[in-house]
This record gives C-alpha cells, structure tokens and sequence, in this order.
C-alpha cells in the first residue's frame, strides 16, 4: 500500500492527478494478494519499484536544491541494495543505474553522484554482510553462497523452461 502511495505522489508531478491515481491503483492490484509476506518475489517486485521510483525522482529533481536529488540518489542506493540482498543476481542493476544518473547529471555533478549511489550501495553491502558474518562463520557463509549458486532450481535450461509453460497449455507434444 506504501509502495502505491509513493506511485501516486511521483507520477502526480508529470501527469493528471486522476491518471497518477489510475497508475497506482493498477499497481495495488497486480500485486500478489499475498503480497504481505515478504518473500523473494514479492521483495523483487517491492525494491524493483522502489529503485524505479528513487530513479524517477532523481531525474524529476536533479534541477533544484542540492540536496533533493541526493536523497533520491541515497533512496535508490538502499533500494537498490535490498534488491540485491533479496535476488542477487539483481546486481546488474547497479550498471544501468550509474549509466542512467551519468547520463542525468549535470557535467559537474557526474562523480559526485554516482559516488552518492555507488556508496550508499556499498555501506549497505557492507552492513549486510556484518550482519550475516556476526550470526554465523565465514566458512558458513562461503558454504552458504555455495549452496545457492547450485540451486537446483537454476538447472532448468530457458528451453526446458519454455517447454514446461507450453505443456501447461496442451501444446506439449509439438515441443
């Protein structure tokens, strides 16, 4: 519901306030109905949002007071980091977000921003990781990072998975 709200208060500024309104409700509702549990996928569609909207307002503020713009920046830094720590392959998020604040910023405020972003990704990295180091050994964790990047759930191939959803439809048996 936050989530919805932050919609409409950013779309607000550049559209009517009925379509800012028509965005977020459409948002509310494609969420999962579930969408109170904080699990992987509805974590990924939260902090997705939430680096989207950070993204959004940096480019909507970047003309005004210092300071606004950084917040949004430090907003998308944490977001962005959440999204990592719920998916980490999300990672290659941050490239397209530092070529995207480049390409916004102001010739004079390209490093300084970036650096805002990329330091606020690495403090919170850095936090994380302090966190899950102080509940368990470094071996625990290297085994751990292990562990998921031989799930076996990343087995399946993108044919396989495109003939799974196919059979799932009754055209299994031209695949």
């Amino acid at each position: 519901m936050l989530i919805s709200i932050l919609t409409y208060r950013t779309f607000r500024k550049f559209v009517t306030e009925n379509t800012a309104f028509v965005i977020a409700v459409f948002y509310y509702n494609i969420i999962p109905k579930n969408s109170t549990v904080p699990d992987f996928s509805n974590m990924l569609l939260w902090f997705s949002t939430l680096v989207f909207l950070s993204f959004l307002e940096f480019s909507l503020n970047r003309g005004t007071s210092a300071r606004r713009p950084a917040f949004f920046l430090i907003a998308a830094g944490v977001s962005t980091s959440l999204l990592v720590l719920s998916y980490p392959t999300c990672i290659f998020v941050v490239l397209p977000g530092c070529i995207g604040i480049w390409l916004l910023s102001a010739a004079g405020n390209r490093l300084k921003n970036l650096l805002i972003y990329l330091g606020t990704c690495g403090v919170c990295g850095l936090g994380w990781l302090a966190y899950f180091l102080c509940h368990m050994s470094f071996r625990q964790f290297l085994d751990g990072l292990s562990e998921m990047l031989t799930d076996g759930s990343h087995d399946v191939g993108l044919l396989g998975k495109l003939k799974d959803n196919l059979s799932c439809l009754g055209v299994s048996s031209c695949c």
